[in-house]
């Protein structure tokens, strides 16, 4: 019966808010966007100039335009400066072109990817080698960049066994050099339990140092509860 702020609440109410100079939420459902909208018009624990930097928007992640055009409305070339782009879905969904999308607009971004590993993929993934047509296939051919995985020899044998640990690992792996191919070599990986990781990929290394600080800070310092999932396993 407890309640507790969801993501963006918790990252607007934090003192690093202050220091963005836009703060942009997108979600596909406009129930969803206007419900938030409220909430962070009624929220007391949020300052009123962060308020006024947040840009709350539809935005479908199958559709980079909707998003990016979002972006170009309040961002100009002379404001593009560091920015963090966090992906939360719910699965494996989110199409490539998305953040290829995103790293042409500002080429100084790093990202946090919620991984669905531990649940998506675990349970779909060899499902994906057995009925090609299946739309858990295409979903993932979106996801990687490289439409080659499926059609690899060992892949298809493992998942003809039904190894989804090695075809999970392969997929990441797949994943994380579509990133390194575009110079984001500093990459850093964080458990939540045996649900997801969140991926962290920055072309700086200062970004995964500063990520390490934000991930491990102790268990007595995090007052929102979405924060508690970073806790050392």
């Amino acid at each position: 019966g407890e309640e507790f702020d969801g993501t963006a609440l918790a990252a607007l109410a934090t003192e690093g808010a202050a220091y963005y100079t836009k703060l942009f939420f997108f979600d596909l459902n406009p129930k969803t966007v206007e419900n938030l909208r409220l909430r962070i018009d009624e929220s007391t624990d949020i300052p009123q100039e962060v308020k006024d930097r947040t840009v709350v928007s539809v935005g479908d992640y199958s559709d980079p335009n909707s998003i990016i055009n979002v972006l170009k409305t309040h961002i100009t070339n002379n404001m593009r400066g560091l920015n963090v782009v966090f992906l939360d879905p719910t699965d494996m969904s989110v199409p490539f072109d998305l953040y290829l999308a995103m790293i042409d607009f500002g080429n100084r971004t790093d990202f946090i990817i919620n991984f669905a590993d531990g649940t998506d993929l675990r349970r779909n993934i060899t499902l994906a080698f057995e009925k090609p047509e299946s739309p858990v296939h295409m979903k993932y051919m979106r996801v990687l960049e490289v439409p080659d995985f499926f059609n690899d020899p060992v892949n298809i044998e493992y998942g003809r066994k039904g190894n989804y640990l090695k075809l999970t690992e392969k997929f990441e792996n797949t994943f994380i050099q579509s990133f390194k191919n575009r110079g984001f070599e500093h990459i850093h990986e964080k458990r939540i339990k045996r649900y997801y990781k969140l991926l962290f990929f920055s072309s700086n290394e200062k970004g995964v140092k500063f990520w390490k600080q934000a991930s491990n800070r102790n268990a007595a310092e995090r007052e929102n509860g979405q924060l508690v999932l970073f806790q050392e396993n």
